[in-house]
């Protein structure tokens, strides 16, 4: 009995040692390996889109600011775009999982602050996921395209129903996502047909490679991010932005 007592015993040491190895090995992998290869990905697409930014080397959307977000319309709250709202700006990429869960948690409440005048939310369209392998056919940039062009074509509001139609349709990261000739579908189906051949001819492609240069000489490197008064958040929920817009506030 003994000798079965100590065979189990040692079966089971046997046991927690091989998964200690496993987690060493884990934890191994994850820092010879996928780590420097986040960042060397990282300092490649830096290094490629190096310089200062320049928000009208290239045709710019109208409704767009110097620091290329897109200007929000105006509210008609008691407290209207005053200095004293809270200034949100969230950098999204319209294939980011990630951000297409912010939007659905936290953007109706967002637009409630915003019509009370408590908050001016600004977007930063800010495509990073074609350079990673994560949009085959670079939908990431043709999606940021589209929006823009919506903007351009009708304003602020439109392009709020185009990045919501955008996100609604996202598709699956590595995976290609709709042409351009559907993305103008997708602007028709929101009330701006007339943006059908600035999305087929990709206007603003250049100016939103700017716009990412802008993003990476700011600290952002991946989405969403989101900045409150200037300040980089961790912001992952309608929660999050309550908390941290009452802080904001006090």
């Amino acid at each position: 009995m003994q000798d079965v007592d100590r065979e189990a015993t040692r079966d089971l040491e046997e046991e927690r040692e091989l998964e200690v190895r496993r987690r060493r090995s884990r934890i191994t992998f994850w820092v010879v390996f996928v780590i420097p290869i986040v960042a060397v990905l990282v300092i490649t697409v830096s290094a490629r889109l190096g310089g200062t930014a320049d928000p009208d080397k290239y045709p710019r959307p109208d409704g767009t600011s110097d620091s290329f977000g897109v200007l929000p319309a105006p509210t008609s709250g008691p407290a209207g775009n005053s200095s004293s709202a809270v200034r949100i700006e969230i950098y999204e990429d319209f294939q980011c999982p990630g951000c297409r869960a912010l939007e659905r948690s936290a953007r109706t409440f967002l637009d409630a602050q915003a019509s009370l005048g408590k908050v001016i939310v600004v977007d930063h369209p800010f495509s990073i996921l074609d350079e990673v392998g994560h949009s085959p056919n670079r939908y990431s940039h043709r999606a940021t395209n589209a929006a823009l062009c919506v903007l351009d074509a009708a304003g602020p509001e439109a392009y709020a129903g185009m990045r919501d139609a955008l996100f609604a349709a996202q598709p699956d990261e590595g995976r290609d996502g709709p042409s351009n000739a559907s993305l103008a579908r997708s602007a028709e189906s929101v009330g701006v047909p007339t943006a059908s051949a600035c999305i087929t001819g990709e206007t603003y492609v250049p100016w939103i490679d700017e716009a990412r240069k802008a993003g990476f000489a700011r600290g952002v490197t991946g989405t969403p991010t989101v900045f409150v008064n200037g300040r980089m958040r961790d912001i992952k929920n309608k929660g999050d932005f309550a908390r941290v817009i009452k802080e904001a506030q006090s």
